[in-house]
This record gives C-alpha cells, structure tokens and sequence, in this order.
C-alpha cells in the first residue's frame, strides 16, 4: 500500500506520516552530513592516485571555488526538508485509519490503553511543493548515499534482506536506507512527468507492490 498522492501542481502529499518516519526524516540532514558524507561533499575532481603538482593546483581550486558551491545547495536542500516536517498538519484520513484499526480491534485496544499499554500514535500529512520536490529527492540521495558509504561492505549489501550475521548498527542503518531509497520513487516519478510536460495524475495504487512489505509511513 502506497501513502501518498500528487497534487495538482506537481508536488506529493504524504498520508499518516507515524512518528517512527517523521523521526527518520527528521534525522536525515544530520545523516547526510555524517560519516560517509565526504564522498559527494567533497569528492575528489581527479584520479586519486594523481599526486603531481598539477593536479594538486587543481585540487586546492576545486576547493576553494567548487565545494563550497556544493555544500551551499546541500544545506539548502535539508532546508527545505526541515520546512516541509515543520509544516506537518494533522492526518484526517490517519485519524480515519486509527478509527479502522479500533473498530477491528475491540475490546482489546481499548483494555490495553487502560493498562498503560501503547496509546493512539499521532499521524500527520506532509506537503512537499513543486518546488521542492527536486531538493527533497537530493536530500534524501545525500542520507542514502552516506549510509551506504558507512556501512554497506559490497555495492548491493544494504539492499540485502540477508542480516542474520550484521550488527544493530548496521541494521539501523539498512532501514534508514530503504525508506530514503523508496521515498525517493515517487519524487523522481514526479521530476520525470515534469520534464517530459505530463499531467500529474496519480497512477493506480492498489497493486503496487513497492511498499507492500514495508511500513506505510
């Protein structure tokens, strides 16, 4: 099941965003600057194994001209995640879905709210206008691309549904990863209907399988 709609104008709502994944958006900025993050904020122009004095020269101007270019559209790119989580409204149709899930439920909900047990989980609908759309697909590749530079031992390894052997960490890590890498999906859907001047008409969602063995958000 897939929790989100295209607006009109080309941008994507998502629906009954859990606090689970709003934390996990909202740790993205501190990810995509973390371990691993050097590799695109400041990645090498040249072979590095080209130690000449000429390639040194280029280097020190790559720095100097380049990458603070570089880290100026990255910073603007978080921004624009972080104002998009700071606008987060009340999900209408979460509250609909919470009622669903009481109603299936019965007694027993109710029982163990009464025991102290787990409480209704605030759900919220995130905006992310046309215009951000583009930052927020960046943003997310900065996360993914540093996770996996942290973490991932082979090129496909975070994408391995084989973790029997690795660590919590690396595990943390994997789902952190899978959901920027998903989220990303609709986003580029949204930038390919965009440049190619098609109307942005949401697609059919009920058998597609992309999230159906992931957690809705």
């Amino acid at each position: 099941m897939r929790l989100y709609e295209f607006t009109d104008d080309g941008g994507l709502q998502l629906l009954a965003v859990g606090p689970e994944w709003m934390e996990k958006l909202r740790r993205l900025p501190a990810i995509a600057r973390g371990d691993g993050a050097e590799r695109f904020r400041a990645p090498d122009p040249l072979d590095p194994e080209n130690r000449s004095p000429e390639a040194s020269a280029l280097r020190e101007d790559w720095v100097d001209l380049v990458v603070p270019d570089l880290h100026e559209v990255f910073d603007n790119q978080h921004c624009a995640v972080i104002e998009v989580l700071d606008k987060a409204q009340p999900s209408e149709f979460g509250q609909w879905m919470l009622l669903q899930q009481k109603l299936l439920q019965g007694d027993a909900a109710t029982e163990k709210n009464e025991e102290g047990g787990e409480g209704e989980c605030e759900l919220v609908d995130l905006t992310i206008p046309p215009e951000l759309v583009e930052s927020w697909y960046g943003a997310l590749n900065q996360g993914r691309l540093a996770l996996h530079a942290r973490y991932a031992e082979s090129e496909s390894d975070l994408d391995s549904a084989d973790d029997a052997s690795k660590s919590d960490a690396w595990k943390h890590a994997r789902d952190h990863y899978l959901f920027y890498s998903r989220l990303q999906a609709p986003l580029m859907q949204l930038m390919q209907m965009g440049f190619e001047g098609k109307d942005f008409e949401n697609d059919d969602q009920e058998d597609d399988e992309e999230f159906d063995d992931y957690p809705p958000f």
